[in-house]
């Protein structure tokens, strides 16, 4: 595990003091390696307040073998705050954390890891080898010890095998990698002193599987599949899969923002773009000339064209959906809506997904930002993506209330698990763009403050699997209106703004005069 020990950077905390890290390897004290390894325990047990209690004490042990380094940083004054990322199996193999001091009247700083969070990207592999706890913390030493976690904790994934079928238009059998174990128990919790009684209370939890998809899988899918483990018997499971680019995004990421010229966002190498918001990769440079759609990869075709592709020294290139498209695109910017600098030799064209929508036609986004369905014959252009990230699977009940129970009659609002996002339930009438952003700004909705969403947001909530009416969850969304809803997000040329129809699912733009409806989000 020491080759752990390199870590892609953890997100810049907010303070005024650049972090520092403090590393351990190897520990050998006793006392901490029981308490990891009692963690390690907890694999396949319900969460419960011992668990709770358990990571607790192996947090507060860890920072006490880190105290002498803790008390070396610069300018340290009692209290510190920063994020610590833990590999362990039955005892610790490696620690990290970005860990600075700050002025004693310092707050508790935001959480890098928010509780119920899917893994990070950076540990996907690393999950393979161990156990991964990821920690944002607080302490204030000056009087005792006084010392806040948020957690997540990651067990250690296994390698399965399975098939598929695809009952929508082929059959088809493929090879599954499974996360088996890629689930995060999530713990907020606070202590005064060691020897006093600490009061924990669980928070929500979340188990998550994941699995890597064939290239070709685009609708829904019922999947069963076979772990063997060297330690215990064969373990049989099936549940249903499908396509949520959304699940691996969460709000957090900023993936939904307006711009697409994120700094660190992309880096290229070898004619590869990596995306470090959605882990995808990407072709830098598309194609220069146009191709038809074709779900076989016939000769000729957007698809045969990617499946062709070497790029990189990559071999499993394929048409990118039409959410992981559309993650591209950069509203903000005053010619084509995509980052020029990163993405080069873009054509003024529209470019294929691999998406289809209940009528069967497959999706194209135009450069310039409009998503509309087409004929089978048209030929546009093809950017390839690829990526080796396991697609989450869905959860049982992906829009609940804001508390996350589940939805009744008189729920105002409504929250999505996949993007962390909560939105108005109920809308009401139509209005000009400036007044749908006031009348979002204004909102009194439960006492919370709401506004109207980015266009990346709202195409979030369109959802193909509604056989008629509007492709939108209309449980969670009784009486959407089908017709067009505004963004917060202007057009790049003149006055105009975006917006999606939910009954047609396009993207496009429209005067601010226009009489759309609105949905606010938080």
């Amino acid at each position: 595990m020491k080759s752990l020990v390199t870590l892609i950077a953890l997100l810049s905390l907010s303070t005024a003091t650049l972090a520092k890290t403090v590393s351990l390897e190897d520990v050998d004290d006793s006392k901490t390696s029981q308490l990891f390894g009692q963690l390690a325990q907890y694999e396949n047990q319900a969460h419960s307040k011992s668990e709770l209690k358990t990571t607790w004490k192996a947090i507060h042990a860890l920072l006490g073998l880190m105290a002498p380094s803790i008390k070396a940083l610069e300018n340290f004054r009692g209290v510190f705050a920063g994020n610590c990322t833990v590999f362990f199996n039955d005892k610790i193999d490696s620690a990290n954390c970005e860990l600075e001091s700050n002025h004693p009247n310092a707050k508790h700083s935001n959480s890098t890891f928010l509780p119920g969070s899917l893994l990070p990207q950076p540990y996907w592999q690393q999950i393979r080898l161990g156990n991964i706890l990821l920690a944002s913390i607080y302490g204030d030493w000056r009087r005792g010890k006084k010392e806040k976690f948020d957690t997540n904790l990651y067990f250690k994934q296994r390698t399965c095998t399975g098939s598929l079928s695809q009952s929508d238009t082929e059959s088809l059998t493929a090879e599954l990698t499974q996360s088996d174990s890629i689930e995060p128990t999530s713990t907020q919790s606070e202590s005064k002193a060691p020897t006093e009684t600490s009061s924990m209370t669980p928070t929500n939890s979340e188990t998550t599987h994941s699995i890597t998809p064939p290239p070709t899988l685009i609708a829904a899918a019922t999947v069963s599949k076979t772990c063997t483990q060297s330690t215990s018997a064969t373990l049989t499971q099936s549940w249903e899969l499908l396509n949520l680019d959304w699940a691996i995004w969460n709000r957090t990421t900023g993936v939904y923002a307006d711009s697409g010229k994120q700094a660190s966002r992309f880096s290229t190498q070898n004619s590869v773009v990596t995306d470090s918001y959605t882990g995808l990769q990407w072709e830098a440079s598309g194609s220069a000339s146009t191709y038809n759609w074709n779900a076989a990869a016939a000769s000729g075709s957007a698809q045969a064209y990617c499946k062709n592709q070497t790029t990189g020294g990559f071999t499993n290139w394929e048409l990118p959906t039409r959410v992981q498209l559309q993650m591209l695109l950069d509203y903000d910017a005053s010619g084509k809506a995509i980052n020029e600098a990163v993405f080069l030799n873009t054509q003024s064209k529209y470019y294929w997904t691999a998406s289809r929508g209940r009528t069967s036609q497959p999706w194209a986004i135009w450069v310039m930002g409009d998503i509309a369905s087409t004929g089978l014959s048209e030929a546009y252009c093809v950017r390839c993506v690829r990526s080796d990230v396991p697609v989450a699977k869905a959860p049982t009940n992906r829009y609940t209330n804001e508390t996350g129970s589940n939805l009744v009659a008189e729920s105002t609002q409504v929250k999505d698990i996949l993007t962390g996002l909560i939105w108005q339930r109920n809308v009401s009438g139509t209005d000009t763009q400036a007044n749908s952003k006031t009348d979002c700004d204004t909102l009194n909705l439960d006492g919370q403050s709401w506004r109207l969403p980015t266009i990346k947001e709202l195409s979030t909530l369109v959802d193909f699997s509604q056989k008629s009416g509007a492709v939108i969850d209309q449980t969670a969304f009784p009486n959407t209106p089908t017709k067009e809803f505004w963004s917060s997000t202007k057009y790049r040329q003149g006055s105009n703004y975006w917006t999606v129809n939910f009954q047609t699912a396009y993207t496009k733009s429209d005067a601010p005069t226009e009489l759309n409806a609105v949905r606010c989000v938080r």
